[in-house]
């Protein structure tokens, strides 16, 4: 692989971790205030959707954004 790819891997890499320690703290945040214990399980679980389709919507626009600077449509011209 070349540069470019690299720094999408690595991007990646960072969007995942982020997804991985938010869902944990967060999971675990919701878990321990719920007050109803029925409900905690379900809470926790709907934190971790929550989480995921919030990190994946960054990844998507982060990546569409890298990727257009990578390969440009239209190339700058000089005048």
């Amino acid at each position: 692989m070349g540069k470019k790819e690299d720094g999408l891997w690595q991007g990646t890499l960072i969007f995942i971790t982020i997804f991985v320690f938010g869902a944990a703290i967060l999971g675990q945040y919701v878990y321990s205030v719920t007050k109803e214990r029925s409900q905690a399980r379900d809470n926790r679980l709907m934190t971790f959707g929550l989480v995921f389709m919030g990190t994946f919507c960054m990844w998507i626009l982060w990546i569409c954004t890298y990727m257009h600077q990578m390969y440009p449509l239209v190339k700058p011209e000089l005048v």
